[in-house]
């Protein structure tokens, strides 16, 4: 009898000890986008999208990026369009594309219009994220998933 009782309460043990291991690893961040983790002592977060624009041929590249204090320099150096080919179809680059970086600000976010698109087709973007400041910086590549232009 005491050996069925010390059995059941090892069992309990265990599976406590089990479900305290596994069940973080379900988390989620309620809306299925991948978590990033932090990233560098210069960047804390970065995250992009493609979605459809609001003309027949566009899509819109959506981005932004936190970094761990203030910037003096923060955004995207450059952003590039593919289609579903994997071919390169358009490079957006921050020294000739407005609204790309940010400057003294803890985090920034925006966009780039591409209008070369087929309607319908489905596009990616790899975006080069860039955070520094007094001390130094960083960079970082993000990839999006794939969106149909509009």
């Amino acid at each position: 009898m005491k050996r069925s009782i010390h059995q059941f309460i090892s069992f309990i043990l265990i599976a406590c000890i089990l479900c305290t291991t596994v069940i973080p690893a379900f988390a989620d961040n309620n809306n299925n986008d991948p978590i990033t983790p932090r990233a560098s002592l210069y960047i804390a977060s970065v995250k992009a999208y493609v979605e459809a624009g609001s003309t027949t041929g566009s899509l819109n590249i959506r981005f932004n990026i936190t970094g761990n204090g203030k910037m003096t320099s923060l955004g995207a150096m450059k952003i590039q369009v593919y289609d579903a080919n994997g071919t390169c179809v358009k490079t957006f680059n921050y020294y000739d594309t407005s609204g790309m970086m940010g400057s003294n600000q803890f985090a920034y976010a925006s966009y780039v219009t591409y209008t070369g698109a087929k309607s319908g087709a489905y596009y990616h973007a790899v975006v080069k994220f860039k955070a520094s400041n007094s001390t130094g910086g960083d960079s970082c590549i993000f990839t999006t998933k794939s969106a149909a232009a509009k």
